[in-house]
């Protein structure tokens, strides 16, 4: 069960330092008309690719104008500034700097990327997710350290003591950003030259993958495939299964998760949960077109000029031991299991992790081994991202390019 699961902190590094900015959210959901510049010293938004809001969520954040108002300036009160805040079905966000009115943007955003997600992996993103059983992703963006150190002490701490924050304020406050996906998602840090939708679509695809293979009790759905040790697995010894579970760690699958939902939704990805995220490989990605680098480097990889983890070996990786190629990888294993072909098999496969193990659930769902896996992986690198290989148009259903970081230290927090 997720309560026996223990809280992570992750260490967040942007590498992108001037983000490209748009004056409006774009995609068919986007505003419509004139574009509006922001307001002065409030930041622009990000260009997004989403289809339209849905009705119900524009409702609720409407359902909640008179609270997040409320909310606003208590904010202020507390501690100083001006802060745009905005309820939705599965978020609640709060930004320093901002008007509610951009907010409410963000929070449009960001419930619509759950939706197309849950809609996506057959899910209820209220009942099966978070927002049902554990209340709404409470995400705080401040535009300094200090006012950040404020909330900790004056606000956070106190709003969520089940989190444990006041444990290791100092380090969080060093390192500017944190994210506690227990006992429910929370995240807050300072943000001074980032676009909000990056670190948002990153938080929101990491989150969802969490809740989707450990947020709750089996699935009661059949498996889309029955591979050759279905029937074994069925009988395996829920002691033995649970031992499986404690030894693995599926940072890489969460992170992967979250490079694919913030370059899916937003073209690019900005924020990073490891504090290893440089190349300096074969490749100078800082030479490269991003849209490009995790490409390059995942066809290096599987053609053995980059030596990097086997799957078994990054399903118990720890997040701050990933390094720029696991990331790479995780990214790739996305990009290409969330292809038309291959969807169900990752949908069969994500949703059987509630109370099974990674590998369990391959076996189970798919018929494959960690070593099947990884060469299935190596044949799909070598041929889509292939030299010779002709860029494809973008897939309709995932939107986006694959981007990767530059060649770049993160920030020191």
């Amino acid at each position: 069960m997720l309560e026996a699961l223990p809280s992570r902190l992750l260490l967040l590094a942007s590498l992108s330092l001037v983000p490209v900015l748009a004056a409006a959210q774009g995609g068919k959901g986007g505003k419509k008309g004139a574009e509006e510049a922001p307001k002065e010293g409030e930041e622009a938004a990000v260009a997004l690719q989403l289809p339209p809001t849905p009705k119900a969520i524009d409702e609720t954040i409407k359902k909640n104008v008179e609270l997040a108002k409320k909310e606003s300036v208590k904010l202020g009160e507390k501690l100083g500034g001006d802060f745009g805040v905005a309820f939705g079905t599965v978020l609640k966000v709060r930004a320093e700097g901002n008007s509610n009115e951009r907010v409410q943007e963000l929070v449009r955003a960001g419930d619509t990327m759950v939706e197309v997600l849950a809609e996506e992996f057959g899910v209820d993103k209220v009942k099966d997710l978070w927002a049902g059983s554990r209340g709404p992703f409470n995400m705080y963006y401040f535009k300094s350290k200090s006012t950040f150190g404020d909330a900790l002490r004056e606000v956070l701490e106190k709003e969520y003591p089940r989190h444990a924050l006041n444990t290791d304020s100092k380090t969080l406050l060093d390192i500017g950003r944190f994210i506690r996906e227990t006992p429910s998602p929370l995240t807050g840090g300072f943000f001074e030259n980032e676009a909000h939708e990056y670190h948002l679509a990153h938080m929101l695809g990491q989150t969802f993958v969490f809740y989707l293979t450990r947020g709750g009790p089996p699935f009661k759905s059949a498996p889309a495939t029955t591979g050759e040790g279905a029937s074994e697995i069925e009988k395996i010894d829920p002691k033995v299964e649970m031992e499986l579970m404690q030894q693995e760690d599926n940072s890489w699958l969460n992170e992967g998760a979250a490079l694919y939902s913030s370059v899916r939704f937003c073209g690019a990805n900005h924020t990073y949960c490891v504090t290893n995220a440089k190349y300096v490989g074969n490749i100078a990605i800082a030479d490269k077109d991003v849209d490009t680098a995790y490409r390059l480097v995942c066809y290096e990889m599987a053609m053995g000029d980059e030596k990097s983890k086997d799957f078994k070996t990054l399903s118990r990786t720890e997040t701050n031991s990933l390094d720029y190629l696991d990331l790479a990888k995780a990214w790739s294993f996305y990009d290409w299991m969330t292809q038309a072909e291959m969807r169900p098999k990752l949908v069969a496969l994500l949703k059987g992790m509630r109370g099974r193990s990674f590998g369990t659930s391959l076996k189970q769902n798919l018929g494959w081994s960690f070593d099947d896996l990884e060469e299935k992986w190596k044949a799909f690198a070598k041929d889509e991202y292939g030299p010779k290989k002709k860029k494809k148009a973008d897939d309709k259903s995932k939107g986006g390019k694959p981007a990767g970081p530059q060649k770049k230290d993160p920030k020191s927090k």
